[in-house]
């Protein structure tokens, strides 16, 4: 059984074994549901679990989410694994930000979100983070993009379609990066300085502590 935090509201039938509710929490997003009568429940999937809802209606076996920010979804029909996200204004607090002649731009918010532009900022796209909240962007050219959280290192080879995990700092907080001609890869973190080249898969050491 899984543990849900908070509490749910706006529980809605769809029939007499299958329920949803929506998660009202701070610290959690998303609709919880049922297919045997409340005996187990789960998430809903990834497309659905992104945003916080406000209301919910069903109507003609489909379901209807609307979310503060704003968010509007749609269900399949009579499913309640497949959503169309018809809408998508959610904004949280802009956290950092990369850009690259002649006129790339990322931008991360506290919430792991992606606001990727290649025409100076007059379109966006939105990309998700697999985990974590971004502090340090770094763009090495117009496909490879390295994106830092509290102590991991990300990679994209395609602007940010495909994000894969790197590499970690085992303790400390990673502060900055910087990728030399060489594809080495420098990294501050704490009162140290890291180095992995391009064939590395572990950070090393290359200062003693500073100060």
């Amino acid at each position: 059984m899984i543990i849900f935090p908070g509490y749910a509201l706006n529980v809605r039938l769809l029939n007499e074994s299958t329920a949803i509710a929506l998660l009202s929490m701070p610290s959690d997003k998303g609709i919880i549901y049922t297919t045997n009568k409340g005996v187990n429940w789960n998430y809903g999937n990834s497309a659905v679990k992104d945003f916080r809802y406000d209301d919910i209606k069903i109507l003609d076996n489909r379901i209807y989410l609307a979310g503060s920010g704003a968010s509007f979804l749609v269900s399949g029909n009579s499913s309640l694994t497949q959503w169309d996200v018809r809408m998508d204004q959610t904004f949280i607090k802009l956290k950092c930000a990369g850009f690259l002649d002649p006129g790339y731009a990322i931008v991360g918010d506290e919430g792991g979100n992606l606001q990727v532009s290649t025409d100076r900022g007059n379109t966006w796209l939105k990309k998700k983070m697999p985990t974590g909240k971004l502090n340090k962007i770094h763009m090495v050219n117009d496909s490879l993009v390295y994106l830092l959280d509290s102590n991991k290192i990300y990679r994209s080879k395609d602007l940010c379609n495909t994000i894969e995990y790197v590499t970690s700092r085992p303790a400390g907080v990673i502060s900055d990066i910087q990728i030399t001609g060489d594809g080495s890869i420098w990294v501050c973190s704490g009162s140290y300085i890291f180095q992995m080249r391009s064939h590395w898969s572990v950070l090393e050491y290359q200062t003693d502590r500073i100060g």
